[in-house]
């Protein structure tokens, strides 16, 4: 405020802003060096919050700090500790975190990048290089169908990313697909973005943008597959392994989402509520933290367990014309009680047809004996159990289920499940097998008309 309206503010109101930004930010920010969100440390890795806070303290330093010496120190320590905010993204430029938080955290890093750029005469360029755009590119790579985007761990399902933030990287790093993701120019978030959304806009209506058949992320097991990317209502898998100590974690490690015409009929719920509950020791007894609150198989009525260790071994991926397809192995999910010699998850989007269609096939080996498991989906819309299929129906689309192994299909029906968008009811339909040693539950996941 003091930057924009300058001597238009009462000289003693401009001394305030300036004491209290050097008091609450500077200061502390200078002097302290266990901040929980500056470094990586072996017991903890930084994410989002990193660049916001360093966003935030380095910006009103390129503002408001008159001393170079101390805003080179302050600039020094936030380029030092946005190294390691980089270092949260797999090498082909993923965030665990999801879309939203990539937006929130890649956004404040943006917004310095700029500031800091523009203040050095562009000496200081913390948007150069090829990783940092793969990292840019993130959305381009997770959208489901126009202005849907992937909302695995804590993101909403409605996000939408800042218009400002599209423009301005994809006029400063010339990938011009990001400005085709723009929703409206004016920007209805904080205060950073209705500023920035007079400045940085895009030049001229974009070209429609269509995503590639296949997208793969390396580091975390993310799988997107279309059936045919520039029919806006085709068919989507997208999938994961990853495991369950991910920045933002929710137990989800195999899980899967499946759109179609628009909208996700097998669902990641995405974000909760937040409370004080929501991030401390009662965090997975939130249902969309838990295991249960996603489709991932249920060995011997055992939910997944939490920790890095908790983790997801990527056996086969490989994508063509007719077939994508990821193979895992999820024993390491779930704890001891769950008695498995082997879990192993194959996800797959065949091409076949008109409509195309999902796999998932479950495989489980029992170490001392036989044992049950449970193979569920979950959705926002009705599910309806029929002889030889269930159907789930969408506001738009439908899907038909058919299963082999099953031996019991039945639906659950949980209401007001708390989610940041508010309490919202969903559908738990368990495909369940009998005790024996070695089982397989196969779903056949298509669309349909009825």
């Amino acid at each position: 405020m003091d930057y924009l309206l300058g001597e238009r503010l009462e000289p003693s109101l401009r001394r305030r802003i300036r004491y209290e930004v050097k008091r609450r930010c500077i200061v502390p920010y200078l002097s302290r060096h266990d901040f929980w969100w500056l470094y990586n440390t072996e017991s903890r890795t930084v994410n989002n919050w990193n660049a916001v806070c360093n966003g935030g303290v380095a910006g009103a330093a390129v503002y408001l700090e008159e001393d170079a010496s101390r805003l080179a120190e302050v600039l020094t320590k936030a380029l030092r500790s946005l190294e390691d905010y980089i270092e949260t993204f797999d090498e082909d430029g993923g965030s665990s975190e999801g879309p939203g938080y990539w937006a929130y955290g890649f956004g404040y890093y943006a917004v310095l990048a700029d500031l800091v750029e523009t203040r050095t005469q562009g000496r200081v360029n913390l948007l150069e290089g090829e990783f940092v755009r793969e990292v840019a590119k993130f959305p381009l790579k997770v959208v489901l169908s126009p202005g849907v985007f992937v909302n695995f761990s804590d993101c909403d399902r409605n996000f939408s990313p800042p218009a400002p933030l599209l423009a301005y990287l994809s006029c400063r790093l010339e990938v011009p697909e990001l400005a085709a993701l723009s929703g409206p120019t004016y920007y209805k978030g904080g205060l950073t973005w209705r500023l920035r959304s007079l400045f940085w806009r895009s030049d001229g209506p974009p070209s429609p943008f269509v995503p590639s058949h296949h997208d793969f992320f390396r580091g975390l097991q993310w799988m997107l597959a279309r059936y045919d990317p520039s029919d806006p209502d085709a068919l989507v898998l997208a999938a994961k392994g990853g495991h369950n100590a991910e920045m933002h974690n929710q137990n989800d490690v195999g899980s899967f989402i499946v759109h179609f015409m628009g909208e996700s009929l097998i669902v990641d719920p995405g974000r909760g509520r937040y409370t004080r509950d929501y991030f401390g020791p009662k965090r997975y007894e939130h249902l969309v933290n838990s295991s249960k609150g996603h489709s991932v198989p249920v060995p011997n009525g055992c939910e997944q367990r939490t920790g890095r260790e908790a983790a997801a071994e990527l056996l086969e991926h490989g994508a063509n014309s007719l077939t994508d397809w990821m193979v895992l192995e999820l024993k390491a999910a779930y704890p001891p009680e769950a008695d498995l010699a082997s879990l192993r998850r194959t996800l797959a989007l065949h091409r076949e047809g008109p409509t195309g269609w999902v796999e998932v096939t479950d495989e489980a080996r029992f170490s001392s004996g036989p044992g049950t498991l449970e193979s569920p989906l979950i959705t926002f819309g009705s599910a309806e159990v029929r002889k030889d299929t269930v159907i789930i129906r969408g506001k738009k689309g439908n899907l038909k289920v058919s299963w082999e192994g099953a031996s019991d299909v039945r639906i659950e029906k949980i209401k007001d499940v708390d989610l940041a968008e508010g309490p919202t009811d969903l559908e738990r339909i368990a495909f369940r097998r009998g005790p024996s040693l070695e089982g397989r539950i196969r779903l056949k996941i298509e669309p349909t008309s009825t």
